[in-house]
Protein backbone atom coordinates (compact mmCIF):
# COMPACT_ATOMS: atom_id res chain seq x y z
CA UNK A 1 0.00 0.00 0.00
CA UNK A 2 1.04 3.59 -0.60
CA UNK A 3 0.23 7.01 0.79
CA UNK A 4 -0.50 9.65 -1.87
CA UNK A 5 0.46 13.13 -0.66
CA UNK A 6 -1.42 16.37 -1.29
CA UNK A 7 0.71 19.27 -0.07
CA UNK A 8 0.12 22.79 1.13
CA UNK A 9 3.44 24.57 0.75
CA UNK A 10 5.00 27.74 -0.71
CA UNK A 11 4.32 27.81 -4.50
CA UNK A 12 8.00 27.68 -5.42
CA UNK A 13 8.39 24.39 -3.50
CA UNK A 14 5.04 22.76 -4.19
CA UNK A 15 5.81 21.28 -7.63
CA UNK A 16 9.09 19.73 -6.48
CA UNK A 17 7.45 18.23 -3.39
CA UNK A 18 4.63 16.69 -5.41
CA UNK A 19 7.06 15.33 -8.00
CA UNK A 20 9.69 13.88 -5.67
CA UNK A 21 7.61 12.84 -2.66
CA UNK A 22 4.17 12.42 -4.21
CA UNK A 23 3.89 8.84 -2.98
CA UNK A 24 5.62 6.73 -0.35
CA UNK A 25 5.05 3.12 0.73
CA UNK A 26 3.06 2.82 3.94
CA UNK A 27 6.09 1.02 5.39
CA UNK A 28 8.19 4.21 5.32
CA UNK A 29 8.24 7.59 7.01
CA UNK A 30 6.55 9.13 10.01
CA UNK A 31 3.27 9.29 8.09
CA UNK A 32 3.55 5.61 7.18
CA UNK A 33 4.14 4.75 10.82
CA UNK A 34 1.05 6.72 11.88
CA UNK A 35 -1.02 4.87 9.25
CA UNK A 36 0.32 1.45 10.27
CA UNK A 37 0.00 1.96 14.02
CA UNK A 38 -3.27 3.94 13.71
CA UNK A 39 -2.18 6.42 16.33
CA UNK A 40 -0.73 9.96 16.22
CA UNK A 41 3.06 10.11 15.92
CA UNK A 42 4.89 13.21 17.14
CA UNK A 43 8.61 13.68 16.50
CA UNK A 44 9.93 16.77 18.36
CA UNK A 45 13.38 16.48 16.73
CA UNK A 46 13.35 14.91 13.26
CA UNK A 47 17.14 14.67 13.21
CA UNK A 48 16.85 11.95 15.86
CA UNK A 49 14.16 9.93 14.04
CA UNK A 50 15.00 6.93 11.86
CA UNK A 51 11.51 7.20 10.31
CA UNK A 52 11.84 10.76 9.08
CA UNK A 53 12.05 11.36 5.31
CA UNK A 54 13.53 14.76 4.46
CA UNK A 55 11.28 16.60 1.98
CA UNK A 56 13.14 18.48 -0.79
CA UNK A 57 13.59 22.20 -0.16
CA UNK A 58 12.25 22.05 3.42
CA UNK A 59 14.19 21.74 6.68
CA UNK A 60 11.64 21.09 9.43
CA UNK A 61 12.59 20.61 13.05
CA UNK A 62 9.54 18.61 14.13
CA UNK A 63 6.79 16.50 12.57
CA UNK A 64 3.29 15.52 13.64
CA UNK A 65 1.33 12.81 11.78
CA UNK A 66 -2.28 12.07 12.76
CA UNK A 67 -4.14 9.13 11.15
CA UNK A 68 -7.67 9.82 9.92
CA UNK A 69 -9.52 6.81 11.30
CA UNK A 70 -12.97 5.44 10.58
CA UNK A 71 -13.29 2.59 13.03
CA UNK A 72 -10.27 0.39 12.37
CA UNK A 73 -9.77 1.76 8.85
CA UNK A 74 -7.15 4.43 8.16
CA UNK A 75 -8.51 6.76 5.48
CA UNK A 76 -5.36 8.87 5.34
CA UNK A 77 -2.91 10.87 7.44
CA UNK A 78 -2.85 14.57 8.34
CA UNK A 79 0.82 15.52 8.47
CA UNK A 80 2.59 18.70 9.59
CA UNK A 81 6.26 19.55 9.01
CA UNK A 82 7.09 22.14 11.67
CA UNK A 83 9.78 24.78 12.09
CA UNK A 84 9.49 24.52 15.87
CA UNK A 85 8.49 21.85 18.37
CA UNK A 86 4.90 21.95 19.67
CA UNK A 87 3.74 22.26 23.25
CA UNK A 88 1.29 19.63 24.54
CA UNK A 89 -1.78 21.88 24.35
CA UNK A 90 -1.18 22.84 20.69
CA UNK A 91 -0.43 19.26 19.76
CA UNK A 92 -3.69 18.00 21.30
CA UNK A 93 -5.64 20.77 19.54
CA UNK A 94 -4.18 19.78 16.15
CA UNK A 95 -4.99 16.11 16.82
CA UNK A 96 -8.59 17.04 17.68
CA UNK A 97 -8.91 19.10 14.47
CA UNK A 98 -7.49 16.24 12.41
CA UNK A 99 -9.95 13.82 14.00
CA UNK A 100 -12.77 16.16 12.98
CA UNK A 101 -11.44 16.21 9.43
CA UNK A 102 -12.12 12.47 9.22
CA UNK A 103 -15.84 13.23 8.99
CA UNK A 104 -15.25 15.58 6.06
CA UNK A 105 -13.09 12.99 4.26
CA UNK A 106 -15.70 10.27 4.79
CA UNK A 107 -18.52 12.51 3.52
CA UNK A 108 -16.47 13.51 0.47
CA UNK A 109 -15.83 9.86 -0.34
CA UNK A 110 -19.49 8.95 0.06
CA UNK A 111 -20.47 11.80 -2.26
CA UNK A 112 -17.86 10.68 -4.80
CA UNK A 113 -19.13 7.09 -4.63
CA UNK A 114 -22.73 8.20 -5.15
CA UNK A 115 -21.73 10.34 -8.13
CA UNK A 116 -19.76 7.45 -9.62
CA UNK A 117 -22.66 5.06 -9.04
CA UNK A 118 -25.11 7.45 -10.71
CA UNK A 119 -22.81 7.82 -13.75
CA UNK A 120 -22.34 4.06 -13.91
CA UNK A 121 -26.08 3.33 -13.84
CA UNK A 122 -26.70 5.92 -16.55
CA UNK A 123 -24.01 4.37 -18.74
CA UNK A 124 -25.38 0.88 -18.08
CA UNK A 125 -28.88 2.02 -19.01
CA UNK A 126 -27.59 3.45 -22.29
CA UNK A 127 -25.58 0.29 -22.97
CA UNK A 128 -28.63 -1.90 -22.29
CA UNK A 129 -30.76 0.12 -24.72
CA UNK A 130 -28.04 -0.07 -27.37
CA UNK A 131 -27.58 -3.83 -27.02
CA UNK A 132 -31.28 -4.73 -27.02
CA UNK A 133 -32.03 -2.53 -30.05
CA UNK A 134 -29.42 -4.21 -32.28
CA UNK A 135 -29.87 -7.64 -33.85
CA UNK A 136 -26.46 -7.93 -35.52
CA UNK A 137 -24.19 -10.05 -33.28
CA UNK A 138 -20.89 -8.35 -34.08
CA UNK A 139 -22.29 -4.89 -33.31
CA UNK A 140 -23.81 -6.21 -30.07
CA UNK A 141 -20.46 -7.67 -28.97
CA UNK A 142 -18.69 -4.43 -29.91
CA UNK A 143 -21.16 -2.49 -27.75
CA UNK A 144 -20.53 -4.89 -24.86
CA UNK A 145 -16.74 -4.54 -24.85
CA UNK A 146 -16.60 -0.78 -25.49
CA UNK A 147 -19.33 -0.17 -22.90
CA UNK A 148 -17.55 -2.33 -20.32
CA UNK A 149 -14.29 -0.42 -20.73
CA UNK A 150 -16.15 2.90 -20.43
CA UNK A 151 -18.31 1.98 -17.43
CA UNK A 152 -15.64 0.24 -15.35
CA UNK A 153 -12.57 2.21 -16.42
CA UNK A 154 -10.87 -1.01 -17.50
CA UNK A 155 -7.87 -1.19 -19.80
CA UNK A 156 -9.22 -4.12 -21.82
CA UNK A 157 -12.54 -5.94 -22.17
CA UNK A 158 -12.93 -9.18 -24.11
CA UNK A 159 -16.05 -11.18 -24.86
CA UNK A 160 -16.27 -14.75 -26.15
CA UNK A 161 -19.60 -16.10 -27.45
CA UNK A 162 -20.20 -19.68 -28.43
CA UNK A 163 -20.87 -20.16 -32.14
CA UNK A 164 -23.99 -21.99 -33.21
CA UNK A 165 -23.10 -25.41 -34.68
CA UNK A 166 -24.14 -26.04 -38.25
CA UNK A 167 -27.39 -28.01 -38.67
CA UNK A 168 -25.48 -31.11 -39.75
CA UNK A 169 -23.08 -30.98 -36.77
CA UNK A 170 -23.78 -32.92 -33.56
CA UNK A 171 -24.48 -30.85 -30.41
CA UNK A 172 -21.41 -29.94 -28.37
CA UNK A 173 -21.60 -30.63 -24.64
CA UNK A 174 -18.21 -29.58 -23.28
CA UNK A 175 -17.20 -25.88 -23.48
CA UNK A 176 -13.67 -26.77 -24.57
CA UNK A 177 -15.08 -28.57 -27.62
CA UNK A 178 -17.13 -25.59 -28.87
CA UNK A 179 -16.12 -22.79 -31.25
CA UNK A 180 -16.13 -19.19 -30.03
CA UNK A 181 -16.33 -15.72 -31.53
CA UNK A 182 -14.02 -13.34 -29.67
CA UNK A 183 -13.92 -9.53 -29.66
CA UNK A 184 -11.62 -7.27 -27.64
CA UNK A 185 -11.64 -3.56 -26.86
CA UNK A 186 -8.21 -2.25 -25.89
CA UNK A 187 -7.76 1.47 -25.27
CA UNK A 188 -10.57 2.38 -27.67
CA UNK A 189 -9.62 -0.09 -30.44
CA UNK A 190 -11.94 -3.02 -31.14
CA UNK A 191 -10.51 -6.15 -32.77
CA UNK A 192 -11.24 -9.83 -33.27
CA UNK A 193 -9.17 -12.19 -31.10
CA UNK A 194 -8.25 -15.85 -31.19
CA UNK A 195 -9.55 -18.44 -28.71
CA UNK A 196 -6.48 -18.40 -26.41
CA UNK A 197 -8.47 -17.13 -23.38
CA UNK A 198 -11.83 -18.59 -24.40
CA UNK A 199 -13.59 -21.48 -22.61
CA UNK A 200 -11.94 -23.66 -25.26
CA UNK A 201 -8.54 -23.05 -23.64
CA UNK A 202 -9.06 -25.12 -20.47
CA UNK A 203 -8.15 -22.04 -18.45
CA UNK A 204 -10.02 -19.68 -16.12
CA UNK A 205 -12.82 -19.19 -18.67
CA UNK A 206 -13.43 -22.96 -18.81
CA UNK A 207 -13.86 -23.05 -15.04
CA UNK A 208 -16.18 -20.04 -15.15
CA UNK A 209 -18.43 -21.59 -17.81
CA UNK A 210 -18.55 -24.90 -15.95
CA UNK A 211 -19.34 -23.32 -12.56
CA UNK A 212 -21.51 -20.51 -14.00
CA UNK A 213 -19.96 -18.16 -11.43
CA UNK A 214 -17.55 -15.24 -12.00
CA UNK A 215 -13.95 -15.43 -10.85
CA UNK A 216 -12.00 -12.44 -9.59
CA UNK A 217 -8.22 -12.57 -10.05
CA UNK A 218 -6.72 -9.73 -8.02
CA UNK A 219 -3.15 -10.69 -8.99
CA UNK A 220 -2.42 -12.93 -11.98
CA UNK A 221 0.90 -13.92 -10.38
CA UNK A 222 -1.11 -15.93 -7.83
CA UNK A 223 -3.20 -17.84 -10.42
CA UNK A 224 -1.18 -20.27 -12.60
CA UNK A 225 -3.87 -20.59 -15.30
CA UNK A 226 -3.87 -16.80 -15.70
CA UNK A 227 -0.13 -16.31 -15.27
CA UNK A 228 0.69 -18.78 -18.05
CA UNK A 229 -1.67 -17.18 -20.59
CA UNK A 230 0.10 -15.75 -23.63
CA UNK A 231 -2.38 -12.87 -23.93
CA UNK A 232 -2.00 -11.97 -20.25
CA UNK A 233 1.78 -11.75 -20.66
CA UNK A 234 1.69 -9.85 -23.95
CA UNK A 235 -0.88 -7.29 -22.79
CA UNK A 236 0.64 -6.86 -19.31
CA UNK A 237 -2.63 -7.78 -17.56
CA UNK A 238 -2.28 -7.74 -13.78
CA UNK A 239 -5.86 -8.16 -12.51
CA UNK A 240 -9.13 -9.28 -14.09
CA UNK A 241 -12.65 -10.56 -13.67
CA UNK A 242 -14.01 -13.36 -15.83
CA UNK A 243 -17.81 -13.55 -15.75
CA UNK A 244 -20.12 -16.07 -17.44
CA UNK A 245 -22.71 -14.90 -19.96
CA UNK A 246 -25.86 -16.82 -19.08
CA UNK A 247 -29.24 -17.29 -20.74
CA UNK A 248 -32.44 -17.00 -18.75
CA UNK A 249 -32.41 -20.74 -18.06
CA UNK A 250 -28.79 -20.66 -16.83
CA UNK A 251 -27.10 -21.94 -19.98
CA UNK A 252 -23.59 -20.49 -20.45
CA UNK A 253 -23.11 -18.83 -23.83
CA UNK A 254 -19.61 -17.55 -23.17
CA UNK A 255 -17.60 -15.23 -20.94
CA UNK A 256 -16.71 -11.57 -20.48
CA UNK A 257 -13.25 -10.51 -19.28
CA UNK A 258 -12.62 -7.16 -17.60
CA UNK A 259 -8.85 -6.59 -17.50
CA UNK A 260 -6.58 -4.07 -15.77
CA UNK A 261 -2.91 -3.57 -16.65
CA UNK A 262 -2.22 -2.63 -13.04
CA UNK A 263 -3.10 -4.34 -9.77
CA UNK A 264 -6.76 -3.59 -9.12
CA UNK A 265 -8.74 -4.39 -5.96
CA UNK A 266 -12.25 -5.09 -7.15
CA UNK A 267 -15.03 -3.70 -5.00
CA UNK A 268 -18.45 -5.27 -4.51
CA UNK A 269 -19.81 -2.43 -6.64
CA UNK A 270 -17.53 -3.45 -9.52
Amino acid sequence: DELVFVYTAPPEKLEQLQREVGRIPISRGVTGRAAREKTPVYVPDVSQSADFILPPGIEPRAELAVPLLEGETCLGVFNLELAEALDDETRQLIIALANGATVAVRNARLYEQEQRRARMFEQLRGLSVQITSDLELTRVLESVVTGTVSVLGADIATVFIRERPAPEEPPVERPEDARYIGLMCERGRVMAVDAERSPKSRGVATRVVQSRHPEVIHDVAEEPLARDSRVVREKGICSFVCAPLLTGDGHALGVLYVDYCRLHRFSQED
